[in-house]
């Protein structure tokens, strides 16, 4: 329904605010528009500049809104609505931002630097549509790379933070888990010297009050291992207690010294007391119903261990308890054995994929924006067939030729991939934030990876131009000048 509402209002918002330059078209004389003189006013279109505004205001407050709400639904209309509303701000925002970005290229490139600053913005409707494929690709980008970063330090920030165990041990391959019992993997590492305790954590799927939940089962000492924030009771993990999170104890109405029944698949209905209420958020909680191992055995005979955590003795380093952990675990053929430092690795790899299609998108977006640069600045040559000739005329070598163009090329480029950062900073902060307490602890700007985009749009702009600058700089003077 969100979705559809935003198309419908996009439509309406972009037909509405092309009445006016339609109109203003069809009014044209054709000897004037025949002129080379002529000029491009749809930047100037009061409806469109007021109707952007008004789009860009409202897409910006729904972003707002929703990421300080949790609102992810308000944060995708309001995504929109700001895309929306640069598409609609476009050509307004070409001739200025067009003079600001080439601003440097005229102090370093004098004159030549200064016409390909004004020949960029001297046609804003047609920069802004030239800019508008880059503007997409750029912008989806930048929101992947936020969101990618933003993940990774929410990783690094929550193992570093809240989690205090040395070692993970989990199922390295297939689905079933690590052998429990006396003789499984939790029972052998713990009789280790170089170890101080272990955690074994364990899942089953259950129903609760008609709900399908999943079951945490495993010691008390979990509390510490994962940095519990018990609010009210204990977490102690007694036979019979079992530990809830503020959420789920707030949706079902329950307290501290309530029963829970809850149907497991094997066993039946057990009974427990709430006997502990934690505020963990979702990047540190081990779940919304956790008991304790004894109880978790008798729910679930054969059960098996998710993972173990492994908390090492005092003095004793990560580097002299790895192999020993590993050699005990050797014989269980799923057991993967893997210091703090390596599983918060392990699950940043996993993004890897993710950043493959961050740089499959740049790659096309890349392809397409260096085609319609490159059309739009053969055109632009084609229509200033003339004035290229007279600026030849008058003393302008074939290499200035060749820079102005590739200067204009570079001011257009630069143009969408602003626009574009703006619409992906925006869109990356507000789902990071809307998500904040599903784990997105962090929100983080990856810089040195936008300025590369920065740099390879730059760069984009400058590969787009080399034909038909060169062409430019070829034709004949004299033909140049009598072109009618």
């Amino acid at each position: 329904r969100t979705v559809i509402i935003a198309l419908v209002i996009g439509v309406v918002v972009t037909l509405t605010s092309a009445l006016v330059p339609a109109r203003r078209a069809s009014k044209v004389p054709p000897v004037a528009a025949m002129r080379d003189v002529s000029i491009d006013t749809t930047g100037r279109s009061r409806l469109r500049l007021v109707a952007g505004v008004i789009v860009a205001g409202v897409g910006v407050a729904a972003v707002v809104t929703g990421a300080t709400e949790r609102e992810v639904a308000a944060v995708g209309l309001g995504v929109f609505l700001s895309f929306v509303s640069l598409i609609l701000l476009g050509p307004a925002l070409a001739g200025p931002i067009s003079r600001l970005v080439g601003r440097p290229l005229g102090r370093v490139r004098g004159v030549t630097g200064t016409l390909a600053r004004q020949n960029a913005g001297r046609n804003p409707r047609r920069t802004s549509a030239t800019a508008q494929a880059l503007m997409i690709g750029v912008g989806l980008v930048s929101f992947f790379l936020v969101v990618n970063d933003s993940i990774r330090q929410s990783i690094d920030d929550v193992l570093g933070e809240s989690f205090t165990g040395d070692f993970v041990i989990n199922a390295g391959f297939g689905p079933t888990g690590l052998p429990a019992g006396p003789d499984g993997v939790a029972a052998t590492v713990a009789e280790l010297p170089e170890v101080a305790d272990v955690v074994p954590v364990r899942f089953t799927p259950a129903e609760s009050a008609g709900d399908n939940i999943q079951v945490t089962g495993t010691t008390g000492a979990a509390v510490d291992t994962f940095s519990l924030s018990i609010t009210d009771g204990s977490g102690a993990l007694d036979p019979g207690e079992i530990v809830l999170d503020a959420d789920t104890a707030d949706e079902r109405r329950l307290g501290i010294g309530d029963a829970v029944d809850i149907e497991f698949v094997n066993t039946g209905t057990h009974t427990f007391t709430v006997a502990g209420i934690s505020d963990a958020t979702e990047a540190n909680s081990i779940g919304n119903y956790v008991i304790g191992l004894e109880d978790y055995t008798a729910a679930v005979p054969l059960g098996t261990d998710g993972m173990v955590i492994v908390e090492l003795a005092p003095g004793v380093s990560i580097e002299e308890a790895q192999p020993e952990i590993e050699a005990v675990v050797e014989p269980f053929a799923t057991a993967d054995v893997q210091s703090a430092a390596q599983f918060a690795d392990a699950i940043k790899d996993q993004l890897n994929i993710l950043l493959l299609l961050i740089l499959g998108l740049l790659a096309l977006a890349i392809i397409i924006a260096l085609l319609g640069i490159m059309n739009t600045i053969a055109l632009s040559v084609l229509e200033r067939t003339r004035e290229l000739g007279l600026l030849r005329a008058v003393g302008m070598s074939r290499r200035q030729l060749r820079s102005t163009i590739r200067s204009e090329s570079v001011i257009i480029a630069l143009f969408g991939t602003l626009l574009g950062l703006a619409f992906g900073l925006l869109g990356g902060w507000g789902m990071v934030t809307a998500f904040r307490d599903e784990g997105f602890e962090v929100f983080s700007i990856p810089y040195a990876e936008l300025v590369a985009v920065v740099i390879v749009a730059a760069g984009a702009g400058i590969l787009a131009a080399l034909w038909p600058a060169w062409r430019a700089s070829r034709m004949n003077v004299l033909d140049a000048i009598h072109e009618e």
